[in-house]
């Protein structure tokens, strides 16, 4: 028999996301994450603080790869942390119709939880290479095999990813 803390938090009302949902929402952040890192590189690039020859220049002495890190870094904080602090919601979530929620609260987690979820996925691959993505993709796998359907990321910022039920007030 489960016990009560095995399950999702039965003091709200919702469904935890579907394996599917979450997969799609993912996949969908990421190309979203790209736009919004090459979107910074230009804008930066267009600023003066680095040059287009640097980014194309694939040398080992290149200073390009630490910029399109940070680049990445500084997208996923923006578009993920941000959207997910405010709304819950992420374009890939808006699609999928599932929604990002504190464990204290069925509200978004705010912006420390939701920062935290992304750098407990983000920073392996961003420090670790190809460990680094078999690792992240790990944090994200979990979730479907824990009873409260939470990835590392969402244990760790205590937030569950729940089917958005906008009828729902």
């Amino acid at each position: 028999m489960e016990s009560s803390s095995d399950l999702p938090d039965e003091r709200f009302d919702f469904a935890v996301a579907s394996p599917t949902a979450r997969i799609v929402a993912r996949a969908v952040d990421l190309v979203m994450i790209v736009v919004v890192a090459i979107l910074i590189a230009r804008a930066l690039t267009a600023l003066g603080v680095i040059e287009a020859d640097e980014l194309r220049d694939t040398s080992p002495e290149a200073s390009a790869d630490a910029f399109i890190l940070f680049s990445f870094l500084g997208a996923a904080l923006v578009y993920e942390a941000t959207l997910t602090a405010l709304r819950g919601k992420t374009l890939g979530k808006l699609i999928t119709r599932s929604k990002t929620i504190s464990t204290a609260n069925d509200l978004p987690p705010g912006l420390g939880a939701a920062a935290v979820r992304v750098a407990v996925w983000l920073l392996p691959v961003l420090l670790l290479d190809a460990i680094g993505l078999v690792i992240s993709g790990l944090v994200f796998a979990w979730a479907f095999f824990d009873r409260k359907g939470q990835g590392l990321h969402d244990k760790i910022a205590n937030t569950y990813v729940v089917v958005d039920r906008p009828d729902k007030a």
